[in-house]
Formats: C-alpha cells, sequence, structure tokens
C-alpha cells in the first residue's frame, strides 16, 4: 500500500518534537538531497503560495535504513563510540 504524503503543519501536528517555524528549512533540505519529493496543490484551498504534500523517496528509505542500523550498532555497544 503506498503511504500518502503529508503537510508540513500536518508533522508538526502528529510530533512533539517538529516545530513550526523550522518544518520547511528541513524539508527544503531533506528534498535537496533527494530524500523526499513534494507537490503543490493543484487547486488553492486558501490564498498564498499553494500547500506542499511531502512524500519518501526510495532513497530517502533507503538513508533512514542506514542510520536506524548505524543508531542500532552504535547503541549495541552501550552508546560509546569506540
Amino acid at each position: 500500500m503506498k503511504q500518502p504524503g503529508l503537510y508540513g503543519l500536518e508533522m508538526v501536528k502528529q510530533s512533539s518534537k517538529l516545530k513550526r517555524a523550522t518544518i520547511y528549512v528541513h524539508l527544503s533540505r531533506m528534498e535537496d538531497k533527494g530524500w523526499l519529493r513534494s507537490e503543490a496543490e493543484k487547486v488553492a484551498t486558501v490564498s498564498g503560495m499553494p500547500r506542499r504534500r511531502y512524500f519518501v523517496t526510495g532513497e530517502g528509505q533507503n538513508t533512514y535504513r542506514a542510520a536506524n542500523a548505524a543508531a542500532t550498532a552504535f547503541n549495541s555497544f552501550g552508546g560509546v563510540a569506540i
């Protein structure tokens, strides 16, 4: 099943760590690295810039898995750098 994308403010509302003031900076950087892609709304629901929905790319999934594996390996040594 394909997972739907999320709007930036939806991510903030679902997280206790993300902040409204910085979410779009982070999303833009991840998109520049190829970890995310975004699509603008076809029809604007409010005035101003169209909202963007963000989707994780295959490269983003691979990067997440590699980072998660590295964190697991690090923690298996008690979280101490060797």
